[in-house]
């Protein structure tokens, strides 16, 4: 098969009157030779590249489409991603804040999650109630030097009492 070179005009012209052609598009003209016989026929065959030009833009538009879902499948991801993943964090931190500003009591949010905020969360919490309970310990420890000062006090002025009551 060998390209047609040339002006593709002739060939346009041996084209019946009633399949009016467009001379400005491409075409692609190809040969064969057939024997039959002693004679040799050159037989020309040609096609319009014009649905190629179609199929070219389909291709483009479709390539163009299915960037613009992408990118819209991408937007909803992350809006979905900021919803589980950083909206509960963003709580998470400021119920530590509150923590270490000395709040306690504070209800720890998503602590029935089963998944790594979840755990967190049960961290945070566990970390509060800690911190509870080495309060009261700390509390308790005060409120007995409290009483052995008292005591002690008590002591000093009974042994005053004493010397000067002889």
């Amino acid at each position: 098969s060998t390209d047609f070179v040339g002006d593709n005009r002739v060939l346009m012209m041996s084209l019946t009157k009633a399949s009016v052609r467009d001379l400005s598009s491409p075409l692609m003209v190809s040969t064969k030779t057939v024997k039959v016989g002693n004679y040799e026929i050159i037989v020309f065959g040609w096609s319009d590249l014009r649905p190629l030009d179609e199929l070219h833009r389909d291709i483009i538009f479709g390539i163009l489409a299915f960037i613009v879902i992408g990118v819209a499948i991408a937007g909803i991801a992350s809006r979905f991603f900021a919803a589980w993943v950083i909206s509960p964090l963003a709580d998470l931190s400021y119920a530590l804040e509150r923590l270490s500003e000395g709040q306690r009591g504070i209800d720890v949010p998503f602590v029935n999650r089963k998944n790594e905020i979840g755990k967190l969360a049960l961290a945070i919490n566990e970390l509060q109630q800690k911190m509870q309970s080495q309060e009261r310990v700390v509390a308790d420890r005060m409120i007995d030097q409290q009483c052995r000062l008292e005591r002690q006090e008590k002591m000093k002025q009974m042994v005053i009492g004493f010397e000067h009551g002889f």
